[in-house]
């Protein structure tokens, strides 16, 4: 499963999904586990990916985020072959589930992090073309992916694919934005939100 990187509306609620006014205030459940155990075996038991950024943490994504990606895989809108039949294979109740419970997951101690050259750039560059969307601390929001802690070896990948147009999948001013990135800087914009929990007291 991969995380979208990308700053989109989310999809208005599936009316033949639950009803209920907060669906994403399970958390943990038995449910979601059973559903996860799916994914565990490319994003681990814990959620946490790879650190060398093959595989992206999901422990700790907002639940509408993982729920509206796994939709548009459902739907044929976002081309990852690799997870396009496990979502076809979920109703909507189970996506609440498995999104509730990958949201509940405590994070991961383990990040990947990048060289550490130019944090201090990579900070700056973070604050003026990105936290608008992605929030000062890289927490996201529900229409928007938390990207705080992220491995920087996944960040960097997928705004390697954002730029170069593969998968189609983000929203196209986010694509525009990281078009104007040298890979340098999305290098150091992606080691800068690997570490930002360390940094975010610093008022990035």
């Amino acid at each position: 499963m991969s995380v979208l990187l990308g700053c989109a509306t989310p999809a208005p609620p599936d009316p033949s999904g639950p009803s209920d006014a907060d669906p994403w205030s399970s958390g943990l459940s038995s449910a979601g586990a059973e559903i996860y155990a799916s994914c565990a075996s490319c994003h681990l038991a814990d959620g946490s990916g790879r650190p060398d950024g093959t595989i992206p943490r999901l422990a700790g994504q907002r639940p509408e985020v993982i729920s509206r990606k796994l939709r548009g895989l459902s739907a044929g809108r976002v081309d990852l072959p690799v997870m396009r039949a496990f979502a076809r294979a979920l109703s909507d109740e189970e996506i609440v589930q498995v999104a509730s419970h990958i949201a509940a997951m405590p994070a991961p101690e383990t990040v990947g992090f990048g060289d550490s050259a130019a944090l201090e750039e990579g900070g700056q560059i973070y604050a003026e073309r990105c936290a608008a969307c992605h929030g000062p601390t890289g927490s996201g929001s529900p229409a928007v992916p938390a990207l705080c802690g992220q491995h920087a070896g996944y960040l960097l990948r997928r705004m390697n694919e954002i730029a170069g147009g593969v998968r189609a999948d983000a929203d196209p001013a986010m694509a525009a934005l990281v078009q104007g990135l040298p890979e340098d800087q999305r290098s150091a914009v992606a080691d800068f939100l690997s570490r930002c929990t360390e940094t975010a007291a610093e008022g990035r």
